[in-house]
């Protein structure tokens, strides 16, 4: 997109986003790799955490929903819906109850972030990669 913007439409991206959205853009890999197995999320984003920044909400809650999108696959749930994979999954008895209110709350906090203007304050980050990366364990144990 940065370099369409750049080359096809002579735009810099920097200037028609807002700033918040920044990290999107940034190099997969330094991303993707926050939930690897046996490493706590404050080693592994450190710098990040550190000054909570929010940008980690979204790559976060992507791969939050991922998983459930393999698990709904793999249970042949029928849905892409992530609310609708979760309760499948508890009335399964595989998921507690908790961990719905748990998706719920992790889903409002990317909604709130994703959809508005209204600020993340860094406390609320660090609990949104915390309860995330909770849920996550678990949905790849099933």
């Amino acid at each position: 997109m940065k370099r369409f913007l750049k080359d096809e439409l002579k735009l810099d991206l920097f200037k028609v986003i807002d700033r918040r959205y920044y990290g999107i853009f940034e190099p997969a890999q330094k991303i993707e790799s926050i939930f690897e197995p046996k490493v706590e999320v404050h080693d592994k984003v450190a710098s990040e955490v550190r000054h909570r920044s929010p940008m980690w909400i979204l790559q976060a809650y992507a791969n939050l929903e991922k998983a459930l999108l393999e698990q709904g696959k793999k249970f042949e749930f029928g849905s892409t819906d992530p609310k609708h994979i979760i309760e499948e999954i508890i009335k399964r008895g595989k998921l507690s109850q908790t961990d719905s209110v748990t998706f719920t709350k992790i889903r409002d906090l990317r909604n709130k972030y994703a959809h508005s203007i209204e600020p993340i304050q860094g406390d609320q980050v660090e609990e949104f990669l915390q309860l995330t990366e909770e849920l996550l364990k678990k949905i790849k144990k099933l």
